[in-house]
């Protein structure tokens, strides 16, 4: 029956879609096996679902505190869009294609201060970036600054999400934002009151060592690092 719905999202009201994607995120939350959304019709979810759900979350911030009256239902279709896209294939010739619509909705949640948008993004975020080829997301001019808040939540989980996500970006970013911007983040994140992050620190700054020596004067010495993980245990 919801099937039958979805063939007609393009008739239908701002509203009623939102109405009938409530009923879509509801199943597709609810679904054990998500293979079978990979199984409809040809081009059903690449050309349909997709767009329209695209549609719906920029009609709900395009409205008058539509980001507050509808957060659950964002939060929710974000999650969803953002899943059906990392299962699509892309690499058929008549597969899924990365357009500009999916490209600015992603700038634009990461603009977003709600936590759980941006936790969900840095979810995905690694996946989307080796789902894209490279440079396909204008990463360093029109996400990395939002990212970079993140090392700076006052929520212990977003900064540490925010860490474990650094070695993703590190091929969409410039060499400036990487020895300067990313290194003093992480340099507030070495004396972070939380166990977990300063550990996470280290492993990341072992992970990405390679990148930083012989490209910055802030270079960061490997068996510096591997005597830090000695001493903690990992």
């Amino acid at each position: 029956s919801i099937y039958e719905e979805l063939k007609e999202l393009n008739i239908k009201t701002n509203k009623d879609k939102l109405l009938l994607m409530k009923r879509f995120e509801n199943y597709y939350i609810s679904c054990v096996d998500k293979q079978r959304f990979q199984g409809l019709t040809n081009g059903f979810v690449n050309n349909l679902i997709i767009p329209e759900i695209i549609a719906t979350l920029k009609w709900i911030t395009s409205v008058e505190n539509g980001l507050q009256t509808y957060n659950n239902s964002f939060v929710k279709l974000l999650t969803i869009l953002l899943d059906l896209i990392v299962h699509q294939d892309i690499e058929k010739d008549d597969g899924f294609k990365i357009n500009d619509d999916i490209k600015e909705l992603i700038y634009l949640s990461f603009k977003f201060s709600d936590r759980q948008i941006r936790f969900i993004l840095l979810i995905y975020l690694p996946k989307l970036l080796t789902l894209f080829p490279k440079k396909t997301i204008d990463f360093s001019n029109r996400i990395f600054n939002f990212f970079l808040q993140g090392m700076l939540d006052t929520d212990k989980s977003l900064r540490l999400q925010t860490l474990k996500t650094i070695p993703y970006i590190l091929e969409e970013i410039t060499e400036r934002q990487l020895n300067n911007e990313i290194l003093r983040s992480i340099a507030k994140t070495q004396v972070d009151p939380e166990e977990e992050i300063r550990t996470w620190t280290i492993l990341i700054l072992v992970k990405i060592s390679d990148r930083l020596t012989g490209i910055s004067n802030r270079a960061v010495s490997y068996t510096h690092l591997r005597a830090h993980e000695t001493t903690l245990h990992l």
